[in-house]
């Protein structure tokens, strides 16, 4: 069996290509994040809630887009999105 590189059907989708470009992109940030957050909390400890809450409010606004578009939202009723968001409210109020 023979395979024709040239075909379409054989070349990966853009979607594929665009959720590995995503998983870069976040691997990337994961690991800035790992690196700056200790220096921050170690140096000026009163701007990390505002850090915590950007930074999640950023992720969960990218995963409610995902899950609107693979139609998972009721996976929002999670408990971790409850802990995020008790966390954000008592961190910065």
């Amino acid at each position: 069996m023979k395979i024709n590189l040239n075909n379409k059907e054989n070349k990966p989708s853009n979607l594929i290509s665009t959720q590995q470009f995503k998983d870069k992109i976040t691997f990337t940030i994961s690991i800035c994040m790992l690196t700056f957050l200790p220096l921050v909390i170690f140096n000026k400890l009163q701007i990390y809630p505002y850090i915590n809450a950007g930074s999640i409010l950023i992720l969960i606004f990218f995963r409610i887009k995902d899950f609107i578009f693979y139609k998972w939202q009721f996976y929002f009723f999670d408990l971790c999105y409850l802990v995020n968001a008790i966390v954000i409210v008592y961190s910065l109020f």
